[in-house]
């Protein structure tokens, strides 16, 4: 089968090495027998923490408890929802959910169904963070375009409140799915650019649809418990903002760590518009896996701590990439080939620490960085 890091297109200057395709076959082979897909036991977990999350929702609106009680039940509530997603949206996104095509793309709107857009997130995705992680001119995740208070790049240019990033990142982190919710979709739909693309064809009948899909989410997670709740209406929002922002650190802090820590690379386009190297490398070296071997902690995340196996293998589901990342630490070492792997969460975040401290300080020529054709910036950190 035609593995989808084959077709890298014009982008990269080198076809993919003689690693990645070893590396191919060894995975061809560990799967001979087995679905690359979630199937079954992916539907039932998922399934399960949505009727865990629509559970709390209604012992919410019941007022089954104390305002304490509540505000708990928001937590997990919340905590529930992020993870149903993380662990069925994001697989169905790359396929890799279902056999069935079709149903992969009714999952998409998992995303919908909690108030995030799933076409404007399918497409950053997809289109721009997947096709070359940690360059600045493609990959949005790294621009300050989605974080306009963080400077994770060498090419952002540096502003004045990026001394203090690795202060406040963690309420940045936080805020990340109610700034989802509120404002990025719609500056995206409002300035038509989606990923790498400016203007999209789909852009004006995807509208109505997105407005469609906010109205449902502002109404459950807003409007009703306002109008049937006996508190406050600060406790509500309250409640609310909660609901949001401990998973929304979490899992944002999960997906930083792995490709914005030190040892990773952060490149910029050539002048001919092109990437230095192959896709399978350049996915080597801009991304890690933290603690792959944790269970507890893949089965939270959906996998996406096992970043750098998922960029090799984005069309897998989640629930194989430990088994796989042992396998690329096994090739990668045979060939000579650099793996990025943090043993736990508290090392990777003591490193993403540090790079953040080191991207507070305005470099000596931001021009120099700005213009470099391939950014391997790695600036002396203080510790």
């Amino acid at each position: 089968m035609r593995h989808p890091l084959e077709a890298s297109g014009p982008l990269f200057t080198e076809s993919n090495p003689p690693f990645y395709r070893e590396l191919r076959r060894r995975a061809d082979a560990w799967f001979a027998g087995r679905s690359r897909k979630g199937g079954a036991p992916a539907l039932l977990k998922a399934l399960g923490l949505a009727a865990v999350a629509i559970g709390c929702y209604f012992a919410i609106l019941a007022e089954v408890a104390g305002p304490m009680g509540l505000w708990a039940l928001a937590i997990v509530q919340g905590a529930c929802m992020f993870v149903f997603v993380l662990n069925s949206a994001h697989d169905a996104t790359h396929d890799a959910l279902f056999e069935s095509r079709r149903w992969n793309r009714v999952f998409w709107h998992c995303w919908d169904l909690v108030g995030v857009s799933s076409w404007v997130t399918t497409l950053n995705h997809l289109r721009s963070h997947h096709v070359a992680p940690n360059v600045q001119e493609l990959d949005i995740a790294v621009g300050n375009e989605v974080l306009p208070l963080l400077r994770l790049h060498p090419g952002v240019p540096h502003r004045f409140w990026h001394r203090a990033q690795h202060l406040y990142f963690p309420f940045v982190y936080a805020i990340g799915t109610l700034h989802k919710w509120f404002v990025l979709d719609f500056v995206e739909l409002n300035r038509n650019s989606f990923g790498c693309r400016q203007g999209h064809p789909e852009a004006r009948w995807r509208v109505p649809l997105l407005l469609a899909f906010k109205a449902w989410a502002f109404t459950w997670a807003l409007g009703v418990p306002l109008g049937v709740l006996s508190l406050p209406w600060w406790q509500v929002l309250l409640g609310f903002a909660t609901m949001h922002m401990l998973p929304g650190f979490v899992i944002a802090l999960t997906f930083q760590v792995t490709h914005i820590s030190e040892g990773l690379e952060f490149r910029s386009l050539n002048a001919d518009g092109r990437i230095e190297g192959s896709r399978a490398m350049h996915n080597m070296v801009c991304n890690s896996d933290v603690a792959p071997q944790s269970r507890l902690w893949c089965w939270l995340t959906g996998g996406i701590n096992v970043h750098l196996t998922h960029h090799l293998f984005p069309e897998v589901h989640s629930r194989h990439l430990p088994a796989l990342s042992r396998l690329v630490e096994q090739v990668a070492r045979e060939y000579g080939v650099p793996y990025r792997k943090q043993q736990s969460l508290l090392a990777a975040l003591g490193s993403h620490v540090r790079w953040l401290r080191a991207m507070a300080a305005r470099p000596p020529d931001a021009s120099a960085l700005r213009d470099a054709p391939v950014q391997q910036y790695r600036p002396e950190v203080a510790r």
